[in-house]
């Protein structure tokens, strides 16, 4: 079983959404985009990383995992799995998160959603969010897992784990915290590698119309020594 994990780099980052689509649908991204992707929606996705990436050097960390016997004509290059985490070592103060605040409602301004994007589904996910990383964050240091996914098919083979191996390292080498929202797919997965429940996220998704709530879990990981599951 040939796996490697690599970092993706921004000209991949195509790549990422493709993958997401495969391991979150059903999930969240048919919730985000309930009609399908067009290329508008993919372009609009990977221009808003790619954004993020250059505007905060150093906070994210995007990984693929490859399986080396596919065939060169695999239409996903290869990729078998993407992770995606952002590191926050320092406390960042009121000031700092305005300022971010005001760039985020700007890029609203400047790249208006495209046709098909569930904005009023995807705006209470994303209050919800926030208001749960403030609640057990706050402004202190932190790592957060934003997404952890593994191509349709290519699962139970230890794709996630490869991904979780260097994610939990990195936290505790900067002995930080690791919080994340997970799905019930891939909760049994975090707990392996030492995440605890403290919440559920308040987010039902059928009120947008959508055939499942979607629960997620808020988990946390402190950081440790040693640790290996």
């Amino acid at each position: 079983m040939p796996l490697q994990i690599l970092p993706l780099p921004r000209s991949e980052f195509e790549q990422y959404y493709n993958v997401c689509w495969t391991a979150f649908v059903p999930g969240i991204m048919d919730m985000m985009w309930p009609d399908g992707r067009s290329k508008e929606d993919i372009e609009y996705s990977v221009a808003g990383m790619r954004r993020t990436d250059e505007r905060y050097p150093g906070r994210m960390h995007c990984f693929k995992v490859i399986d080396t016997d596919l065939p060169d004509t695999d239409p996903f290059d290869k990729v078998v799995g993407v992770s995606h985490w952002k590191i926050f070592p320092h406390e960042r103060s009121e000031e700092e998160l305005q300022k971010e605040k005001e760039l985020s409602d700007k890029d609203d301004e400047l790249y208006p959603d495209p046709p098909g994007y569930n904005k009023t589904a995807m705006e209470d996910f994303g209050a919800c969010t926030k208001a749960y990383k403030d609640k057990y964050i706050g402004r202190r240091p932190y790592m957060l897992l934003q997404v952890i996914g593994t191509r349709d098919g290519h699962q139970r083979r230890g794709v996630g784990a490869i991904s979780m191996k260097w994610g939990t390292e990195k936290a505790d080498e900067l002995g930080l915290p690791l919080y994340l929202e997970a799905t019930a797919k891939g909760e049994g997965l975090y707990r392996k590698w030492g995440f605890q429940e403290v919440d559920v996220l308040p987010f039902d998704a059928r009120k947008h119309g959508y055939p499942d709530p979607l629960t997620h879990l808020i988990m946390l990981r402190p950081p440790q020594q040693n640790a290996k599951p």
